[in-house]
């Protein structure tokens, strides 16, 4: 919002804007440490640098795929009908 005040007026967030950016704030300084733990976690389970790579890789392809499947199972037979059409049926 841009707006041209008096002398002496300013404009200032508060409230429930200045809260959620505080809040938001403190979560995004620990999310690389959150990056980091999760990694490092699946290195030691899976004992290979490189399958831990290949999971964080596939991953996004399994949630599209679970994403399609939601989408497409809203009637009994959407999933014959949404093989054949580009566009999940409504």
């Amino acid at each position: 919002m841009r707006a041209e005040f008096p002398v002496g007026y300013r404009l200032e967030m508060g409230g429930a804007v200045e809260e959620s950016a505080k809040g938001g704030s403190s979560i995004a300084a620990g999310v690389p440490l959150l990056i980091f733990v999760v990694l490092t976690v699946l290195t030691v389970q899976l004992q290979s640098f490189q399958r831990v790579v290949m999971v964080v890789l596939t991953a996004p392809l399994g949630l599209i795929g679970v994403l399609h499947s939601c989408f497409c199972s809203t009637s009994h037979s959407a999933s014959s009908r949404c093989s054949e059409r580009s566009r999940c049926p409504e």
